[in-house]
């Protein structure tokens, strides 16, 4: 029975190294970032139809007025939702800012009146300092509403490539755990741990939406939101709530936080691979690749043995010509 000699062994155990240690270290990542992409444009699927967007659009600053708005026009659109049998409702508004003490009231009142509870979002931004320090600021609503509502968290991370894709599913506010704008949606009273990746194959034309004028003025079918879970917030460009996503380019924050809804609804919360798949396909990948590396490996290693040319190519260097896809070896004789 023949067994391997190190020297054929080398090639396959090079690969399997190399593969795990990159995807270890992080520098596979844009690669399974595309896969993701490609699944997702691959294995599109509708909205689940149990989430309403009632949208902050470019129409309702133009009819309501100049943004932002007096906390009693929130108070209305909640009432008429709750009037119309909405299941629950959230808005991926900031409330840190009071207005007058009797808008604040109302609103307050208004959120202790609706149940469940109306989520609010927490956050936590950066602030730098006149030296040049950041550190961070905890974001939440004034203290009535505090009080009255349910508190989420609507931070996001971009990953390497500057995209947003995953979501936690909770986060720490002022030292206690809240849950993530979806997860709140979709477990009120539970907090799940770690992240997930939002499925953006889900076609976010087919969440429905109604825009907060027409909620107002009573333009709208009550139909649509009996039994609904409902989600107010910006859609309008000049209100600069976008944020850079795969597929999309950019989509507002309130149809992210759909999105991740949706996901987790339709069990589509995605999960990275992980480790062992990779060192298993790694493997795979070497005991495929690995004759045809020993061949060349054999060629190389005869290739730099002693001859009599009284130049010898010792060692070899790859670089990347500019502005060509070709690679070049440069030989670097022995002195």
């Amino acid at each position: 029975m023949h067994l391997p000699s190190l020297r054929e062994l080398t090639p396959h155990v090079a690969i399997w190294a190399v593969v795990t240690a990159l995807y270890t270290f992080g520098a596979l990542d844009f690669l399974e970032f595309r896969m993701s992409d490609l699944r997702s444009r691959l294995t599109p699927r509708a909205a689940a139809g149990e989430l309403v967007i009632v949208a902050i659009d470019a129409e309702s600053i133009a009819e309501v007025g100049t943004w932002p708005w007096p906390q009693s026009l929130h108070a209305r659109a909640i009432e008429r939702l709750s009037d119309a049998g909405a299941r629950q409702i959230a808005l991926d508004i900031d409330f840190s800012s009071s207005s007058t003490p009797s808008e604040d009231a109302e609103l307050a009142a208004v959120f202790k009146r609706v149940k469940p509870a109306p989520i609010v979002p927490v956050f936590k931004q950066f602030s730098r300092s006149i030296g040049g320090l950041s550190s961070i600021i905890e974001t939440g609503p004034i203290e009535e509403i505090a009080q009255a509502a349910r508190l989420a968290s609507i931070n996001v991370r971009p990953e390497s490539d500057g995209l947003v894709r995953r979501l936690h599913y909770s986060d720490i506010w002022q030292g206690q755990h809240v849950p993530s704008f979806a997860a709140a949606l979709v477990t009120p009273g539970r907090f799940l741990e770690g992240t997930f990746y939002i499925d953006f194959g889900i076609d976010v034309s087919s969440i429905p939406v109604v825009s907060f004028a027409d909620l107002l003025a009573g333009r709208f079918d009550k139909r649509r939101i009996r039994g609904k879970t409902v989600l107010i917030g910006s859609t309008a460009i000049e209100l600069g709530d976008q944020i850079a996503v795969p597929i999309h380019k950019a989509l507002p924050g309130v149809l992210v936080e759909a999105l991740a809804y949706e996901a987790i609804v339709q069990g589509r919360a995605l999960k990275r691979s992980g480790i062992v798949p990779i060192a298993i396909i790694a493997l795979l990948m070497a005991l495929l690749l690995g004759p045809w590396l020993v061949r060349g490996w054999s060629a190389w290693i005869g290739a730099a043995a002693p001859s009599p040319q009284p130049l010898q190519c010792s060692a070899f260097v790859w670089w990347r010509s500019p502005c060509k896809s070709n690679f070049r070896c440069l030989s670097i004789p022995h002195p």
